[in-house]
């Protein structure tokens, strides 16, 4: 939540309506945008998973 993913809880009865309210929302995004401040957010955490694949074909003898 901290990170902003979550941005509101809603009553189970209205929500349908609002997860359409939010779609027709989204279909008005710069998806370039988007998609960079996805990757800028994910970027540490696919750093760590390239070492840790990088580690493991060193510890198991495939690297090179």
């Amino acid at each position: 939540m901290d990170a902003g993913f979550l941005d509101e809880v809603v009553a189970p009865s209205e929500l349908s309506t609002r997860a359409n309210e939010l779609a027709q929302q989204f279909k008005k995004l710069n998806m370039r945008a988007h998609k960079e401040t996805k990757r800028k957010a994910k970027a540490e955490y696919l750093a760590l998973m390239d070492r840790c694949i990088e580690q493991d074909s060193e510890h198991l003898g495939l690297a090179g």
